[in-house]
């Protein structure tokens, strides 16, 4: 029998509903939504499994301890009893995060100072000698979840955000976040059996990631650096058989009759598209980019599903955004009849110059900015 703990899948704010889909298709067991997350149990296979699957996820965490805590020795106490050595050696650095609320300290860096203290310590009294904090890239992440007094101890099994897939070998100003990108995938319905298209592309995030949904392949099949890797926990007979059992969707096939489109009226933009497409499993069979003004664009399909992600004002900007955004309806009213149209933006952008009144508008959290799917189909 393996063992088992809680594991928690963490995301951004209003795309709970589409990870707690994809933890439930994955089989996992009891899954649970939280507030930015989804919990479930299992073992070490299904944290591998988690971390190389899950497209909507930033990070999966494993829980290794909780205690009540009101004080600072309550708090050195419990992360003390942790036995640290299991995962890392004193050659390995490590890194303490606090997220949550407490009353019961005034600031974060505090309880880092202490819960880093009670690790060193722990290593100092077996091994006379500690193991160092790197702030940059930990061997060992530590997450501290406090909601009032009761903290949960959580390893941070994937280290670096799981958007970054790998394949962005080079962007343009305020790319679109590949985590992101899954969801508005998700969001659309999109069946993966007819045309996708991306008419103002970017770097090719969009169309990328609705091709690895549509072919089945793993988001971060080809990622290298999970933190779980350095841990002495890890097996790497167990992380090569979940790998293998990775089946793509054939789509030799289909070549001929590509469904996913991404355009850019920014030569640069495209070619940097093409080379991301290429750089991760050849998704360049799978996906054509192609230099096009969205506004001059002659659409080749009686129906399909429109994704786009203009440029943000607050970051880029923009002459005259709302006939900008009114000439984006107005190419809707005309060219995109009948088509599923689905525009990611912020809520000041412009967009309420569309002229058209969205079938939906949803609300996804984006570092700072407060940004809406809007869903817009022009009927003939």
């Amino acid at each position: 029998m393996q063992e088992k703990f809680e594991i928690v899948a963490k995301t951004f704010s209003g795309l709970e509903n589409v990870l707690y889909e994809e933890v439930v298709a994955l089989g996992f067991e009891n899954p649970e939504k939280r507030k930015r997350g989804v919990k479930f149990e299992g073992g070490w296979e299904d944290v591998y499994k988690a971390n190389l699957h899950l497209r909507t996820a930033v990070n999966i965490l494993v829980l290794v301890g909780k205690a009540k805590v009101k004080n600072k020795d309550h708090l050195y106490d419990a992360v003390k009893k942790i036995n640290w050595s299991k995962y890392i050696t004193i050659h390995q650095t490590f890194a303490i995060d606090t997220i949550g609320y407490t009353p019961f300290f005034r600031n974060t860096m505090f309880i880092n100072q202490r819960a880093k203290d009670a690790i060193a310590d722990q290593f100092m009294e077996k091994y006379n000698k500690r193991p160092n904090v790197s702030r940059t890239e930990p061997d060992l992440p530590v997450t501290l979840h406090f909601n009032k007094e009761n903290m949960k101890i959580f390893l941070n099994t994937s280290g670096e955000p799981l958007f970054k897939r790998g394949y962005k070998k080079s962007t343009l100003k305020a790319p679109l976040n590949e985590l992101l990108a899954a969801a508005i995938v998700k969001f659309s319905g999109w069946d993966k059996n007819s045309y996708l298209i991306d008419p103002m592309c970017g770097s090719g995030t969009i169309p990328i990631e609705a091709a690895l949904i549509a072919y089945d392949i793993p988001p971060n099949f080809y990622r290298e650096a999970f933190a779980f890797k350095n841990w002495k926990t890890f097996d790497l007979d167990l992380w090569t058989s979940v790998r293998d059992k990775v089946v793509f969707r054939t789509f030799n096939e289909r070549v001929e009759d590509q469904l996913i489109y991404g355009f850019d009226i920014d030569d640069d933009a495209v070619e940097m598209a093409k080379k991301n497409s290429r750089s991760f499993y050849n998704l360049s069979k799978l996906v054509k980019f192609r230099k096009q003004d969205f506004f001059e664009w002659k659409p080749e399909f009686d129906k399909a599903t429109v994704i786009f992600n203009p440029p943000y004002n607050k970051r880029l900007k923009l002459e005259d955004r709302k006939l900008f955004y009114k000439a984006i309806g107005n190419k809707i009213k005309s060219d995109l009849v009948n088509y599923d149209v689905w525009i990611y933006t912020t809520e000041d952008s412009g967009i309420e110059s569309i002229g058209l009144k969205p079938l939906s508008k949803k609300n996804i959290d984006n570092a700072n900015l407060t940004t809406f799917l809007y869903h817009f189909k022009y009927k003939s």
